[in-house]
């Protein structure tokens, strides 16, 4: 246990003060090896043979040898006694590892009994998720999705297909869902980062004049909130909107504020992240400078203006740039990126201390085939037709049919799923009629609320939101100073950069001299060292450059796969050599970005 402690401290946590299922045992082969033994339905299942595991396990081995030898990742399935690990390791032991067992009690049985000795202090032992709940899975894929750069086997003990099938189905369905978001995610950092840092530079004096959220902490304490999407069920539940305006707060998700305020009811909070034009349209002619509103550091710059009397900023976990530009004390509270706006209106709620939060206009599918609700008209009617018409998956719906939808929706489903299951000790109250079913709320139409909601007293954000700005200490003198200072770390990047490709081309032209390769080849890893340290890296790039670090860091890793100095420098080369150029070409853009913002003077850095 002190081992696992000290390789994965989180999963011995997650074991800590669990016990062993009384119908798991264990027993002994013919040849008086372990083996675990598992009743159920009063029917007794071996996880090995009862003759002689180490041959099976060996001969397992070599049935999937050439499936294992082209390829530097494992994904098994199954720790069980930790034979097959084990032999994995010592027969392919520059392999890196990710293991997943389904089942608590099997893990901790094999903690008690067996010889886990070079198994779990392997440094090639990378990742291990224990159990049968969707948190388990998400972090442990995520990781595995994070670092895995090429093909990998995929791997089971063989009694585990039977035994845990269900499990192992629940696994796989969520990998490839997993999959498909990291997908979309990657996509839309590669499409938009840079737009983005751009947004970040015009939208950081509305930062430095405006607070932060973190004065919005529990004033919702014990509260409902009502997040109003923009899907064509709002229609149904605006009558009831109105009425309980002084009752219950409502948060308008983003362009949900056009129904809102063309239906006549003013919400008391407007959230909006999104840095796109279509944004910019919805919110272009609305009447909206007193009504308090949360914006992401990403937000579309022109939606925000001088006139705008009451905003707070709200930093996504994915900004890595707004949190270098301002004081640390002012970025203590960042909330989790989501693919819509309805996931910050939930983390928002939650973080001003609601337990009830009610989802409106939360359709996450087109029921009818219809996209949006009346009064918003962002975005061509002709546009919305046809993607809800070429929508081709379905999901279930409140109603207990099925709804159309798409490959964007259904990941902004999911994703919204996710996140509500992090928040145990909140209800979710699903009423968007004949929208989908979001698992992990209750469906109940509006109406059905009202008496619970109507009991409650309105909350004055417009008061909240003043006392806080008048009280706010401009930062406007910090921020500067950073941005003169990144530009100066850019162009040191600029020059280190520019080493490395001399550095590697020289490594080419003497790679037939083992001991100069070498020593080429450490000066190489010292100046990617600093680079790496560099601020303006670690801000700008990994922001703006993310997905392609990603896949090319992955690659560059494979380096510690082989000992051959000329392999080395094939590999880094390739891979390290082109990211660099990548860096080379990215690099002016930004400069130019910070060199341009509306908060700069260009006095002073050009």
């Amino acid at each position: 246990m002190e081992r696992l402690k000290q390789r994965f401290p989180q999963l011995a946590e997650e074991i800590a003060g669990r016990v062993i299922d009384k119908d798991h045992s264990i027993d002994y082969t013919r040849n008086s090896e372990l083996n675990l033994k598992i009743t159920r339905n009063t029917r007794t299942h071996y996880i090995y043979s009862s003759y002689n595991i180490e041959r099976e396990v060996s001969l397992w081995i070599d049935n999937a040898s050439n499936q294992i030898e082209h390829s530097q990742y494992v994904l098994l399935i199954g720790w069980g006694l930790g034979y097959h690990i084990h032999a994995l390791l010592k027969r392919y032991p520059s392999k890196k590892y990710f293991i997943y067992e389904p089942d608590f009690s099997s893990f901790l049985i094999s903690l008690k009994h067996a010889d886990l000795a070079g198994i779990i202090d392997h440094p090639n032992l990378m990742s291990i998720a224990i159990g049968n709940h969707r948190e388990c899975y998400h972090s442990f894929l995520d990781q595995f999705t994070e670092n895995v750069s090429d093909s990998f086997s995929e791997m089971y003990i063989p009694s585990y297909k039977i035994l845990y099938q269900d499990e192992i189905e629940q696994f796989s369905s969520l990998a490839i869902e997993l999959t498909k978001m990291k997908r979309s995610n990657l996509a839309t950092f590669s499409q938009f980062s840079l737009d983005w840092i751009r947004n970040i530079m015009k939208n950081i004096k509305y930062i430095s004049k405006f607070p932060g959220v973190s004065f919005l902490a529990n004033v919702l304490e014990n509260r409902p909130v009502v997040i109003v999407g923009s899907g064509p069920s709002l229609k149904y539940n605006l009558e009831i909107l109105r009425e309980l305006k002084n009752n219950v707060t409502i948060i308008a998700a983003g362009t949900s504020t056009q129904a809102l305020l063309k239906a006549n009811i003013i919400p008391d909070l407007i959230v909006s992240i999104d840095g796109g034009i279509p944004n910019l349209r919805a919110f272009k002619s609305l009447e909206i400078d007193n009504i308090p509103m949360v914006f992401g550091s990403f937000l579309q710059p022109d939606i925000l203006s001088d006139s705008r009397k009451r905003l707070a900023y709200a930093i996504m976990d994915l900004d890595v740039v707004t949190p270098h530009l301002i004081p640390d004390e002012e970025s203590s509270v960042q909330f989790k990126s989501n693919y819509s706006v309805t996931g910050l209106c939930i983390q928002l709620a939650v973080y001003m201390g609601s337990t009830t939060i009610v989802l409106t206009g939360q359709d996450l599918s087109f029921p009818g085939r219809q996209y949006y609700s009346e009064g918003i008209n962002h975005v061509e009617a002709h546009a919305t037709t046809i993607i809800a018409n070429s929508a081709d998956q379905k999901v279930i719906n409140v109603d207990g049919g099925f709804n159309e939808t798409n490959h964007g929706m259904y990941v902004t489903l999911k994703d919204i799923e996710h996140l509500i299951s992090l928040f145990k000790g909140v209800r979710f109250i699903n009423a968007s009629q004949h929208g989908a079913l979001i698992n992990g709320s209750s469906f109940f139409r509006l109406e059905q609320m009202k008496e619970e909601l109507m009991i409650n007293e309105g909350v004055d954000f417009q008061g909240i939101f003043d006392e806080a700005i008048d009280s706010r200490q401009n930062i406007s003198d910090y921020v500067l100073n950073q941005l003169k200072n990144d530009i100066k770390h850019l162009s040191v990047l600029t020059e280190e950069l520019r080493i490395i490709l001399k550095l590697l081309d020289r490594a080419g032209k003497i790679k037939n001299n083992r001991s100069d390769l070498v020593s080429a080849l450490v000066q190489v890893s010292k100046r990617w060292n600093k680079v790496s340290l560099n601020e303006a890296y670690k801000v700008y790039v990994n922001f703006g450059l993310r997905s392609i670090l990603n896949s090319y860091q992955r690659y560059i890793s494979e380096v510690t796969f082989t000992n051959d100095p000329e392999q080395q420098y094939v590999i880094l080369n390739k891979y390290l050599g082109q990211l660099c150029r990548l860096i080379l070409e990215f690099i002016p853009e930004v400069e130019t970005v910070l060199k341009d913002s509306h908060y700069t003077d260009p006095k002073n850095v050009h």
